[in-house]
């Protein structure tokens, strides 16, 4: 620890909610097959992930407007599929639009802006689908009703963002960590909560970086990016170690899967701004043929 630094205090709150999930997980029954059996997996996805990472690394060089200009639509819309799963579609379009409402009543220099008086931009924001005062005041109730805080879209979009800027991680990163939630509350064992979104989140980030890089990515880095204060290493490690469990240690992203995803958010973009993005169909065209090149 460096001189001068606080003191690291251990929190199992949140990992105790992602390690419960686990816990009924039989590593036997999912272990990989002998060496030349029928039904071995080829892990692809680091050549994949690699891949995809080197040819946005080439467009940026070319130019980076597309994708720089872009990398808010794609936080924003994976941010829309996690509070799908934590509080349903109508609840996470809900938490989105007031999210929408905050950054428009957001000034750009000083002052304050009230959420009545953005209504009218985040009208415009979402294609004129109706979004008003009295609407922005239905969506703060419906999530009053869930006991979900306002702020909650803000927070997931921050979150992604503070990792992503600070990691310098790739929209395909951003895109593989989403995959690998999903896979992981695609069965029965585990569901995403206001408690543990968190550490899921985290988690799927670190193992979509550390597929992405040539160069090795120490969990470390996720501590020093995030600044956080509370969790050690080796509790963000136990993260990734139950969050592995929860995929059953299948970390493959297919071309196909990955284009699906950006087909899904695009779709989740449109839902909220009324309007499709043709950036996502930049990252499906980018992606063609990633697999087989790497």
């Amino acid at each position: 620890m460096p001189e001068g630094a606080l003191k690291i205090r251990r929190n199992y709150t949140a990992g105790a909610a992602l390690s419960a999930a686990a816990s009924g997980w039989d590593a036997r029954a999912s272990a990989p097959a002998d060496a030349g059996s029928p039904g071995m997996r080829r892990n692809t996805s680091e050549a994949t992930l690699c891949e995809l990472r080197r040819r946005e690394q080439s467009a940026m060089s070319k130019t980076d407007a597309p994708l720089q200009g872009s990398r808010a639509a794609v936080v924003e819309a994976v941010a829309c599929r996690m509070l799908d799963h934590i509080l349903g579609t109508d609840a996470a379009l809900a938490a989105m639009r007031i999210a929408l409402a905050s950054n428009a009543a957001t000034p750009a220099e000083g002052g304050g802006v009230s959420p009545a008086a953005a209504a009218p931009a985040v009208a415009a924001a979402v294609g004129g689908a109706g979004s008003s005062s009295s609407s922005l005041a239905e969506d703060e109730a419906r999530l009053a009703k869930l006991g979900v805080p306002t702020t909650i879209s803000s927070s997931v979009q921050g979150y992604i963002l503070t990792i992503v800027r600070h990691l310098e991680l790739p929209n395909s990163c951003i895109v593989a960590a989403l995959i690998y939630v999903q896979r992981a509350v695609s069965g029965t064992r585990f569901s995403l909560s206001i408690t543990n979104w968190q550490p899921c989140l985290l988690a799927a980030f670190v193992i979509a970086a550390k597929l992405s890089f040539d160069e090795p990515v120490w969990n470390e880095d996720f501590v020093r990016a995030l600044r956080i204060s509370n969790v050690q290493v080796c509790q963000i490690s136990r993260w990734e170690a139950d969050f592995l469990q929860l995929l059953q240690f299948n970390t493959n992203v297919t071309v196909a899967q990955y284009a699906a995803c950006c087909f899904a958010l695009q779709r989740s973009h449109e839902a909220l701004h009324g309007q499709p993005c043709r950036f996502f169909t930049y990252l499906m065209a980018l992606g063609s043929g990633a697999d087989s090149a790497s």
